[in-house]
């Protein structure tokens, strides 16, 4: 894995990033995606065996998923939602499973 460049980025309406990229985030607390191509088993919640979808709060606003998947490689749940704004790794599911 290589890295041509590194940018900073703030929330606003709009902004799209690459549909190949994923950030990992030391605040977020869940996993979502808006790759579809990215995630493996990608259901509705309540065919993944949970009760309920999630709502994710942030200062650029708020958004819903109710389908969840998981990412090629590795077992936590990742959230799927096209209208996300990136594909985002939550710091703390990758701690689960790998020695970071």
């Amino acid at each position: 894995m290589s890295f041509d460049h590194i940018s900073s980025f703030t929330q606003s309406r709009g902004i799209k990033l690459s549909s190949s990229l994923f950030l990992l985030d030391s605040c977020s607390t869940i996993s979502i995606f808006r790759t579809r191509e990215m995630l493996d088993n990608v259901g509705h919640f309540r065919q993944q065996g949970l009760s309920h979808g999630v709502t994710i709060v942030s200062n650029g606003g708020s958004v819903s998923a109710n389908h969840v998947g998981t990412l090629r490689g590795f077992n936590f749940p990742v959230w799927y939602k096209r209208d996300s704004i990136a594909n985002i790794i939550a710091l703390c599911d990758l701690i689960r499973e790998r020695h970071v």
